[in-house]
């Protein structure tokens, strides 16, 4: 007979494949091997969170909170579910836990601004995306929600030199291109504009080739 460990782990190999209710089984008969395995609610979480089914992935979240209360994964995790519910403020009080016992994981300052930025409370998202930056100086979609962030508090010359940077480190970020011409068009630099309509298009854009399209303007 395998161990909760094996079950465990078995599931996990499912999830990797994308056989989510194969893993959701598996955990299961883990949990019911060993119902203090902290680890397997919280991997239960995640792969209802993978089905859109949020309440349970909550649930699973809490109580593999309540067997682990310094496993810094399982507030994150609880945070993205109740970011998912649109429950903000749950959310962010989520995130700030999983900082207080991990104070070097990227993501949670990541998303803790991007929580922020949909309550619009830009100064706040502007301060995580910092440190966000500070942490990890090549994560380029960190400069990137810098730049959406100083674009809605109107400080223009801001973003486009943050999406400049998220450039440099991502030369195929197209929505990136994309948004610097939305400002340079803005800011009426029509020609600009066209140019960095024409790269995001190039890459992918659907949106910048439609616009190019609508004006006549040939790639």
């Amino acid at each position: 007979m395998n161990t909760a460990l094996e079950y465990f782990y078995i599931g996990f190999d499912f999830y990797k494949k994308g056989f989510l209710d194969e893993a959701i089984e598996q955990y299961k008969i883990a949990i019911n091997l060993d119902s203090n395995f902290a680890r397997a609610y919280n991997f239960l979480g995640i792969a209802y969170f993978d089905k859109g089914f949020l309440d349970e992935a909550i649930e699973q979240y809490k109580i593999a909170i309540s067997l682990d209360s310094n496993d810094a994964t399982s507030y994150y995790n609880l945070a993205l579910g109740y970011y998912k519910k649109g429950l903000l403020d749950k959310a962010i009080e989520q995130y700030e836990i999983a900082i207080n016992l991990n104070p070097n994981d990227v993501k949670v300052y990541y998303n803790l601004g991007t929580v922020y930025s949909d309550k619009g409370l830009l100064n706040e998202a502007i301060e995580q995306y910092k440190i966000a930056i500070s942490l990890d100086s090549n994560d380029a979609t960190s400069y990137y929600n810098l730049a959406l962030t100083y674009y809605k508090k109107g400080l223009l010359d801001e973003a486009i030199e943050q999406y400049e940077i998220a450039i440099n480190l991502n030369p195929n970020f197209a929505s990136a291109y994309k948004n610097i011409a939305l400002i340079y068009a803005d800011k009426g630099m029509y020609d600009e504009a066209i140019e960095m309509l024409k790269k995001a298009c190039l890459l992918g854009s659907e949106s910048a080739c439609d616009f190019l399209k609508k004006f006549g303007i040939s790639i």
